[in-house]
Protein backbone atom coordinates (compact mmCIF):
# COMPACT_ATOMS: atom_id res chain seq x y z
CA UNK A 1 0.00 0.00 0.00
CA UNK A 2 2.76 2.63 0.74
CA UNK A 3 4.87 1.55 -2.14
CA UNK A 4 1.60 2.28 -3.96
CA UNK A 5 1.08 5.60 -2.67
CA UNK A 6 4.85 6.63 -3.48
CA UNK A 7 4.38 5.46 -6.87
CA UNK A 8 1.44 7.72 -7.39
CA UNK A 9 3.16 10.68 -5.66
CA UNK A 10 5.85 10.11 -8.01
CA UNK A 11 3.68 10.10 -11.02
CA UNK A 12 1.74 12.90 -10.30
CA UNK A 13 5.19 15.33 -9.08
CA UNK A 14 6.19 14.40 -12.72
CA UNK A 15 3.46 15.51 -14.31
CA UNK A 16 2.86 18.41 -12.54
CA UNK A 17 6.58 19.29 -13.24
CA UNK A 18 5.67 18.68 -16.70
CA UNK A 19 2.83 21.57 -16.64
CA UNK A 20 4.91 23.70 -15.16
CA UNK A 21 7.48 23.36 -17.75
CA UNK A 22 4.82 23.73 -20.71
CA UNK A 23 3.54 26.98 -18.75
CA UNK A 24 6.88 28.36 -18.18
CA UNK A 25 7.90 28.01 -21.91
CA UNK A 26 4.42 29.75 -23.11
CA UNK A 27 4.86 32.49 -20.25
CA UNK A 28 9.22 32.66 -21.31
CA UNK A 29 7.88 35.40 -23.78
CA UNK A 30 6.33 37.68 -21.50
CA UNK A 31 7.67 40.90 -21.27
CA UNK A 32 6.86 44.60 -20.06
CA UNK A 33 4.48 47.00 -22.17
CA UNK A 34 6.05 50.40 -22.79
CA UNK A 35 5.37 53.15 -20.21
CA UNK A 36 4.83 56.99 -21.37
CA UNK A 37 4.05 58.53 -18.43
CA UNK A 38 0.38 58.52 -19.00
CA UNK A 39 -1.02 56.44 -16.70
CA UNK A 40 -0.65 56.33 -13.19
CA UNK A 41 2.96 54.48 -12.11
CA UNK A 42 1.65 52.35 -9.47
CA UNK A 43 -0.42 50.47 -11.88
CA UNK A 44 2.40 49.96 -14.09
CA UNK A 45 4.87 49.25 -11.72
CA UNK A 46 2.56 46.34 -10.51
CA UNK A 47 2.49 44.85 -13.65
CA UNK A 48 6.71 45.20 -13.77
CA UNK A 49 7.00 43.68 -10.62
CA UNK A 50 4.69 40.39 -11.67
CA UNK A 51 6.84 40.20 -15.23
CA UNK A 52 10.20 40.56 -13.12
CA UNK A 53 9.37 38.13 -10.60
CA UNK A 54 8.13 35.54 -13.16
CA UNK A 55 11.73 35.76 -14.71
CA UNK A 56 13.56 35.99 -11.39
CA UNK A 57 15.49 39.34 -12.48
CA UNK A 58 17.66 41.17 -9.97
CA UNK A 59 17.82 44.88 -9.61
CA UNK A 60 20.01 45.53 -12.09
CA UNK A 61 18.44 43.71 -15.09
CA UNK A 62 15.31 45.21 -14.00
CA UNK A 63 16.82 48.65 -14.34
CA UNK A 64 17.81 47.66 -17.75
CA UNK A 65 14.55 46.94 -18.82
CA UNK A 66 12.74 49.42 -17.42
CA UNK A 67 14.70 52.38 -18.76
CA UNK A 68 14.20 49.78 -22.29
CA UNK A 69 10.60 49.92 -21.96
CA UNK A 70 10.31 54.24 -21.10
CA UNK A 71 9.34 56.62 -23.60
CA UNK A 72 8.21 60.51 -23.78
CA UNK A 73 7.86 62.12 -20.54
CA UNK A 74 8.40 58.77 -18.56
CA UNK A 75 11.91 58.62 -20.33
CA UNK A 76 12.41 62.42 -19.66
CA UNK A 77 12.10 61.78 -15.97
CA UNK A 78 14.02 58.71 -15.34
CA UNK A 79 16.55 59.25 -18.62
CA UNK A 80 19.15 60.86 -16.03
CA UNK A 81 18.51 57.83 -13.01
CA UNK A 82 21.30 55.15 -12.73
CA UNK A 83 19.68 52.93 -10.65
CA UNK A 84 16.63 50.63 -10.81
CA UNK A 85 15.60 52.46 -7.22
CA UNK A 86 16.37 55.69 -8.38
CA UNK A 87 14.21 55.20 -11.62
CA UNK A 88 11.47 53.77 -9.48
CA UNK A 89 11.62 57.16 -7.51
CA UNK A 90 11.40 59.32 -10.02
CA UNK A 91 8.55 58.12 -12.00
CA UNK A 92 6.58 57.47 -8.80
CA UNK A 93 7.34 61.10 -7.82
CA UNK A 94 6.59 62.46 -11.71
CA UNK A 95 3.84 60.49 -12.92
CA UNK A 96 2.21 58.94 -9.28
CA UNK A 97 -1.26 58.99 -8.17
CA UNK A 98 -0.80 61.56 -4.93
CA UNK A 99 0.97 63.73 -7.37
CA UNK A 100 -1.97 64.34 -9.41
CA UNK A 101 -4.48 64.70 -6.83
CA UNK A 102 -2.01 67.12 -5.17
CA UNK A 103 -2.16 69.00 -8.78
CA UNK A 104 -5.61 68.95 -8.82
CA UNK A 105 -6.02 70.53 -5.46
CA UNK A 106 -3.46 73.39 -6.30
CA UNK A 107 -5.19 74.11 -9.75
CA UNK A 108 -8.40 74.64 -7.98
CA UNK A 109 -6.84 77.18 -5.97
CA UNK A 110 -3.92 78.66 -7.94
CA UNK A 111 -4.79 82.27 -8.52
CA UNK A 112 -2.41 84.85 -9.95
CA UNK A 113 0.31 86.17 -7.65
CA UNK A 114 0.59 89.88 -7.03
CA UNK A 115 3.74 90.99 -9.58
CA UNK A 116 3.40 87.79 -11.79
CA UNK A 117 3.72 87.86 -15.30
CA UNK A 118 1.16 86.35 -17.21
CA UNK A 119 4.11 84.43 -19.38
CA UNK A 120 5.23 82.83 -15.95
CA UNK A 121 1.84 82.15 -14.94
CA UNK A 122 0.76 80.24 -18.30
CA UNK A 123 3.83 78.13 -17.46
CA UNK A 124 2.71 77.27 -14.31
CA UNK A 125 -1.06 76.11 -15.33
CA UNK A 126 0.53 74.55 -18.20
CA UNK A 127 2.41 72.17 -15.43
CA UNK A 128 -0.17 71.61 -13.16
CA UNK A 129 -2.88 70.49 -15.83
CA UNK A 130 -0.61 68.22 -17.80
CA UNK A 131 0.38 66.75 -14.21
CA UNK A 132 -3.24 66.14 -12.81
CA UNK A 133 -4.98 65.34 -16.14
CA UNK A 134 -2.01 63.14 -17.34
CA UNK A 135 -3.96 60.71 -19.54
CA UNK A 136 -6.29 63.05 -20.88
CA UNK A 137 -6.08 63.65 -24.60
CA UNK A 138 -4.33 67.09 -26.04
CA UNK A 139 -7.44 68.65 -27.32
CA UNK A 140 -8.95 68.19 -23.81
CA UNK A 141 -5.88 69.47 -22.03
CA UNK A 142 -5.76 72.66 -24.39
CA UNK A 143 -9.41 73.48 -22.99
CA UNK A 144 -8.21 72.70 -19.69
CA UNK A 145 -5.33 74.50 -19.55
CA UNK A 146 -7.64 78.29 -21.40
CA UNK A 147 -10.27 77.77 -19.01
CA UNK A 148 -8.06 77.67 -15.84
CA UNK A 149 -5.83 80.18 -17.25
CA UNK A 150 -8.78 82.70 -17.75
CA UNK A 151 -10.42 81.94 -14.64
CA UNK A 152 -6.96 82.79 -12.29
CA UNK A 153 -6.51 86.18 -14.40
CA UNK A 154 -6.40 88.40 -11.63
CA UNK A 155 -6.85 91.42 -13.88
CA UNK A 156 -10.64 92.10 -14.92
CA UNK A 157 -9.47 93.79 -17.84
CA UNK A 158 -7.17 90.56 -19.42
CA UNK A 159 -9.84 88.61 -18.03
CA UNK A 160 -12.62 90.19 -20.32
CA UNK A 161 -10.13 90.03 -23.30
CA UNK A 162 -9.15 86.79 -22.75
CA UNK A 163 -12.83 85.15 -22.54
CA UNK A 164 -13.48 87.75 -25.74
CA UNK A 165 -10.66 85.81 -28.14
CA UNK A 166 -11.44 82.32 -26.58
CA UNK A 167 -15.57 82.68 -27.33
CA UNK A 168 -14.08 84.06 -30.69
CA UNK A 169 -11.83 81.15 -31.22
CA UNK A 170 -15.17 78.87 -30.65
CA UNK A 171 -17.30 80.90 -33.02
CA UNK A 172 -15.26 80.26 -35.98
CA UNK A 173 -14.33 76.54 -34.79
CA UNK A 174 -18.28 76.22 -35.63
CA UNK A 175 -18.66 78.54 -38.61
CA UNK A 176 -15.71 76.22 -39.96
CA UNK A 177 -17.36 72.85 -39.11
CA UNK A 178 -20.74 74.24 -40.46
CA UNK A 179 -19.03 75.24 -43.42
CA UNK A 180 -16.78 72.31 -43.85
CA UNK A 181 -20.39 70.09 -43.32
CA UNK A 182 -21.89 72.07 -46.00
CA UNK A 183 -18.70 70.98 -48.54
CA UNK A 184 -19.76 67.53 -47.47
CA UNK A 185 -23.11 67.53 -48.11
CA UNK A 186 -22.56 69.97 -51.65
CA UNK A 187 -20.07 67.19 -52.70
CA UNK A 188 -21.74 63.96 -51.98
CA UNK A 189 -25.14 65.84 -54.03
CA UNK A 190 -22.77 66.83 -56.65
CA UNK A 191 -21.34 63.08 -56.59
CA UNK A 192 -24.66 61.62 -57.26
CA UNK A 193 -26.22 63.75 -59.37
CA UNK A 194 -22.70 63.32 -62.22
CA UNK A 195 -23.56 59.56 -61.18
CA UNK A 196 -27.18 59.46 -62.57
CA UNK A 197 -26.84 62.34 -64.99
CA UNK A 198 -23.58 62.47 -66.07
CA UNK A 199 -24.28 59.20 -68.66
CA UNK A 200 -23.77 60.72 -72.01
CA UNK A 201 -26.95 60.72 -74.23
CA UNK A 202 -27.46 58.06 -76.64
CA UNK A 203 -29.83 57.98 -80.41
CA UNK A 204 -33.17 56.77 -79.30
CA UNK A 205 -32.68 57.18 -75.30
CA UNK A 206 -35.16 59.27 -73.60
CA UNK A 207 -35.13 62.39 -72.23
CA UNK A 208 -36.38 65.40 -70.35
CA UNK A 209 -36.44 68.64 -71.71
CA UNK A 210 -36.53 71.73 -69.50
CA UNK A 211 -39.57 74.14 -69.98
CA UNK A 212 -38.88 77.64 -70.03
CA UNK A 213 -42.03 78.76 -71.21
CA UNK A 214 -44.09 80.96 -69.26
CA UNK A 215 -47.99 80.56 -69.32
CA UNK A 216 -49.94 83.23 -69.39
CA UNK A 217 -52.45 83.76 -65.44
CA UNK A 218 -50.83 80.24 -64.37
CA UNK A 219 -47.88 80.38 -61.35
CA UNK A 220 -44.46 79.89 -61.99
CA UNK A 221 -44.42 77.82 -59.17
CA UNK A 222 -46.92 75.60 -60.30
CA UNK A 223 -45.54 75.14 -63.87
CA UNK A 224 -43.97 71.61 -64.56
CA UNK A 225 -39.90 72.73 -65.07
CA UNK A 226 -39.49 69.71 -66.97
CA UNK A 227 -41.43 68.05 -70.18
CA UNK A 228 -41.30 64.81 -72.10
CA UNK A 229 -39.96 62.46 -72.21
CA UNK A 230 -38.85 63.26 -76.01
CA UNK A 231 -37.11 60.82 -78.41
CA UNK A 232 -33.20 61.61 -79.00
CA UNK A 233 -33.21 61.38 -82.78
CA UNK A 234 -29.15 62.90 -83.12
CA UNK A 235 -25.73 63.28 -81.39
CA UNK A 236 -24.64 66.16 -83.01
CA UNK A 237 -21.35 66.64 -81.11
CA UNK A 238 -20.47 66.27 -77.21
CA UNK A 239 -23.11 69.15 -75.72
CA UNK A 240 -25.65 68.99 -78.66
CA UNK A 241 -28.52 66.90 -78.91
CA UNK A 242 -31.24 66.91 -81.52
CA UNK A 243 -34.43 65.66 -79.77
CA UNK A 244 -37.69 64.93 -81.68
CA UNK A 245 -40.28 66.65 -79.94
CA UNK A 246 -43.25 66.12 -82.51
CA UNK A 247 -43.88 63.67 -85.00
CA UNK A 248 -42.54 66.69 -87.44
CA UNK A 249 -39.87 68.82 -85.47
CA UNK A 250 -37.03 68.54 -83.90
CA UNK A 251 -34.99 70.96 -81.76
CA UNK A 252 -31.65 71.03 -81.02
CA UNK A 253 -30.83 71.36 -77.12
CA UNK A 254 -27.82 71.63 -75.14
CA UNK A 255 -27.05 69.28 -73.20
CA UNK A 256 -27.38 71.01 -69.63
CA UNK A 257 -31.11 71.57 -70.72
CA UNK A 258 -31.66 67.62 -70.85
CA UNK A 259 -31.88 65.14 -68.14
CA UNK A 260 -32.29 61.12 -68.61
CA UNK A 261 -35.58 59.46 -68.54
CA UNK A 262 -34.69 55.54 -67.22
CA UNK A 263 -38.17 54.27 -67.85
CA UNK A 264 -37.92 52.19 -71.33
CA UNK A 265 -41.71 52.29 -71.73
CA UNK A 266 -42.18 54.95 -74.68
CA UNK A 267 -45.76 54.48 -74.90
CA UNK A 268 -46.57 55.55 -71.58
CA UNK A 269 -44.88 59.20 -72.53
CA UNK A 270 -46.46 60.65 -75.23
CA UNK A 271 -44.46 63.25 -77.49
CA UNK A 272 -45.29 67.41 -77.01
Amino acid sequence: MILELKRDNARLQRNIGLHIEKNDMSLRCVIPTIYDGVLYFEDYYAQFLTIAAHHGWDDTIKGIVLHSHLEGKALSVAGACNTFVEMVDALSEACGREKGDAAVLKLQSRCQKQGESLEEFSIDIVGLVCCAYSSADAHTLSKITIDAFINSIDDPTVRYLCDYIQNLHDRLEDAYRIVWENLQVATERNNAFVKTHGKPFRKIDLSWVVEKRRKKEECPKLTPKWRGPFLVRRILNDVLVEVQIFARKSCVYHTDLLKHCFSNDLMTYPFG
